[in-house]
């Protein structure tokens, strides 16, 4: 009986849909180039062996009339392929047990008698088993010759053996399964029974539940919006920097913005300030070698001459984008004997995020992909933790919601990301070949109580807005997570009844930008 309690779940991206990344065996090279000298000894791993003239014993190699004929024996020895008598000594435990051997430059499968010294009489050794362990194998030898040797005393030089390393993941619960289509059979029968119920197609599917917490979905977030990666963050810190609230701007007497590398429309935060309103999130709207025009922030810019040293940070951003990018899971279930559950070819369709007062920011992250495959053992023994940080909740780690650049006074923000993705079929093969994605799709709602006319007005007026939720967690991290551009889609005012608040919920469809030409922005900033 297997507990929920007892459910771990890991992932790595895959460098192609459904293609593994692979992990490398450990490599080694050994230079033969003079016939070595009766007695002269290699060790691979924890086998010594002997070159001699004449064999006595196990492990024992045959010195040829020629360094030709010593290579060849050598190699025999190694693969399993020479002849006891011959090529070494009855008794010799053939082939090695981890190493095998490989003509250099050579890669993937290499039939035995293909092997062979290169021109500059070079072999490589190779681990049998992927991974960094390979790099601990022993490379050693006492030849007579100084130009007989291993490239060193152990494999990984030629090439370094890499684990692949799984990452944990954070999750409240996940879907993930394998679905199965069936047809049935119309042949008729005259005992009335269906003929067959034939399997046709599969595909893998499920969601991640979660609670949002810093650093701990950040690549997820970066697939389902298919963007290439983060952009690197860009630090500045000058006591030349001064603020001016007239046009809501920080200006640099070094005029030095550009070259430091700030961009239009990208999110900054500032600290260092004299005036605590100046130490906060704020939306570049133009840049110039002495001057940035901000959008407002949640307080109002005070004017504050230079002189303190302040810091301004332009955090890592993701845009949505065309970047196709594809992950494998492997479940594993920790209360019973060698149980995995592993699903290839999982690209991240969807993205759900929910602010909601007296709560926890949750969510959820849905996949679509190839199939599922029952394991007895798990795809990496290297596994990465899980980023750590505490979970956002919707008091302390919000900063504000920001529609049209002001403080909107939300008791709830929630949005839904799709990609619309596909799966491809063909005949002859199970599962989708690919995956295919449609249009970007952003819906979304929020509520605030109803103060005045404007939480209505640009709906009635059908304005399109801006809409930012703004989050610095009790720890320093954030995110801003933007909507540039926004139709709301409906609204209304209503008394719903004795000692209730009116409300105004409202829903809303997110577009492509003109100028910034981007549907979400997400920017990051570590503590």
């Amino acid at each position: 009986m297997s507990d929920a309690d007892r459910i771990s779940v890991s992932f790595k991206e895959e460098s192609a849909f459904n293609v593994s990344p692979a992990a490398l065996m450990a490599q080694g090279t050994l230079t033969l180039d003079t016939n070595p000298t009766d007695g002269d000894t290699m060790t691979v791993d924890s086998t010594v062996y002997r070159f001699k003239d004449t064999m006595a014993q196990a492990n024992d190699i045959k010195i040829g009339a020629s360094l030709a004929a010593t290579q060849a024996s050598l190699i025999k020895t190694m693969l399993g392929t020479g002849t006891a008598g011959t090529d070494y000594y009855a008794g010799t435990t053939t082939p090695h047990a981890t190493v095998r051997v490989r003509t250099p430059g050579t890669s993937g499968y290499e039939a035995p008698a293909d092997v062979a010294f290169n021109a500059n009489n070079e072999l490589v050794f190779e681990a049998k088993t992927p991974g960094t362990a390979g790099n601990s194998i022993a490379t050693t030898e006492t030849f007579f010759a100084g130009t007989n040797v291993f490239d060193a005393a152990t494999l990984g030089t030629t090439q370094a053996g890499t684990d692949v390393a799984y990452q944990a993941v954070r999750l409240t619960s996940e879907s993930f399964k394998q679905v199965t289509a069936n047809v049935q059979s119309a042949e008729i029968r005259d005992d009335r029974q269906i003929a067959e119920v034939p399997r046709v197609n599969i595909h893998a599917e499920g969601e991640l539940g979660i609670e949002l917490s810093y650093g701990a979905y950040d690549e997820f977030m970066a697939m389902v919006l298919q963007s290439a990666g983060w952009s690197s963050p860009v630090a500045d810190t000058q006591t030349t920097f001064s603020f001016d609230a007239t046009d809501n701007s920080i200006n640099d007497s070094g005029s030095g913005f550009v070259a430091a590398g700030f961009v239009a429309n990208q999110w900054i935060r500032t600290s260092g300030a004299v005036n605590s309103n100046n130490n906060q999130k704020w939306k570049i709207v133009s840049v110039a070698a002495g001057k940035m025009i901000l959008t407002a922030g949640k307080n109002a810019m005070v004017t504050e001459s230079a002189g303190a040293s302040i810091q301004v940070y332009q955090g890592g951003q993701i845009v949505n984008g065309v970047a196709d990018r594809y992950v494998e899971f492997d479940k594993k279930f920790t209360d019973l004997t060698d149980e995995y559950e592993y699903y290839t070819g999982m690209s991240p369709n969807t993205l759900s995020l929910s602010f909601v007062v007296q709560a926890i920011v949750t969510g959820s992250i849905g996949f679509l992909g190839k199939r599922a495959i029952e394991n007895n053992s798990p795809r990496s023994s290297s596994i990465t933790a899980a980023p750590t940080k505490n979970v956002l909740n919707n008091v302390d780690d919000i900063v504000a919601v920001i529609q049209d650049n002001l403080v909107y006074a939300a008791t709830n923000f929630n949005f839904d990301y799709t990609n619309n993705m596909r799966q491809r079929s063909q005949l002859a093969e199970l599962g989708p070949i690919s995956l295919g994605s449609g249009s970007i799709g952003i819906t979304g709602g929020l509520e605030a109580y109803h103060i005045n006319r404007d939480v209505i007005k640009k709906y009635l007026d059908d304005t399109e807005v801006s809409l930012a939720m703004v989050t610095k967690t009790g720890e320093g991290d954030g995110y801003v997570i933007e909507f540039p551009r926004v139709k709301l889609t409906d609204g209304s005012r209503n008394a719903t009844g004795q000692n209730t608040d009116i409300m105004v919920p409202l829903t809303f469809e997110s577009f492509r930008h003109a100028s910034e030409g981007i549907t979400c922005r997400i920017a990051r900033f570590p503590a």
